[in-house]
């Protein structure tokens, strides 16, 4: 059982040094890059201590992240790698099916091929791993649309919509919108001023719609909750 309040590591160091030194800040600007630093800056009306104090929190919360993205995109690769296993016309050694690879997009294709070919094995489970997340974005467009509707509630079973293609383009966005926020985390870009909760509520979202037991699980160990309470006040 996660404490109420926990102290994150980070953010205790930070700003203990920042409380008991004066700020070296031309080295931190020189490490750091001005550009890297102009928007916490910005918020802050030139304030060093405050922008890194806002800086490290950037980071923690970026981290916190790390464990409901993994679960997300987990979730969705696998609901969608098992949706093709138990079609009938494309198996188990779906990126081998020359068939399934014509009915994808250029970049789609290019990149099953570009994976696949990378061994000769024809380990599925491995193709899926290496695969890029807008992969998996991609397919939940429109020209799978007539694939998804009698198959998507199947991938996620506990979504209450019972429009399947509605659902389709729901997980699209959602996705989308997933991806693109995990990709700022990725290049470690600023995420402050997003409504953090609202992107949580999302990656959970399509935990739960897969799979309650790890929603629950996810719930139980995430962090993400803990570190948005405690953003520096500017």
């Amino acid at each position: 059982m996660l404490p109420s309040a926990p102290t994150f590591w980070t953010t205790k160091v930070t700003n203990s040094l920042l409380s008991s030194r004066s700020l070296p800040m031309e080295e931190y600007l020189a490490f750091f890059s001005q550009p890297r630093l102009r928007p916490y800056l910005q918020l802050t009306c030139g304030d060093l201590e405050k922008c890194l104090r806002l800086y490290h929190w950037n980071l923690e919360v970026s981290s916190a992240f790390q464990i409901p993205l993994h679960y997300c995109e987990i979730a969705i690769r696998n609901a969608v790698s098992d949706t093709f296993c138990r079609c009938e016309n494309i198996g188990e050694h779906w990126p081998w099916n020359d068939r399934f690879l014509k009915s994808l997009d250029g970049d789609s294709r290019n990149q099953l091929r570009e994976s696949r070919d990378k061994r000769d094995d024809r380990n599925t489970g491995r193709v899926v791993a290496d695969l890029r997340f807008v992969f998996w974005e991609r397919m939940f467009a429109k020209r799978h649309s007539s694939f998804w509707l009698n198959r998507i509630h199947w991938a996620f079973p506990n979504y209450t919509d019972s429009n399947a293609d509605r659902l389709r383009q729901t997980l699209q966005t959602n996705i989308r919108k997933v991806r693109l926020f995990r990709n700022r985390i990725a290049h470690h870009e600023p995420v402050y001023q997003r409504e953090l909760s609202r992107d949580m509520d999302r990656i959970l979202g399509i935990v739960g719609g897969r799979s309650a037991a790890a929603f629950e699980l996810l719930k139980s160990i995430e962090t993400v909750s803990f570190v948005i309470g405690s953003q520096p006040k500017i």
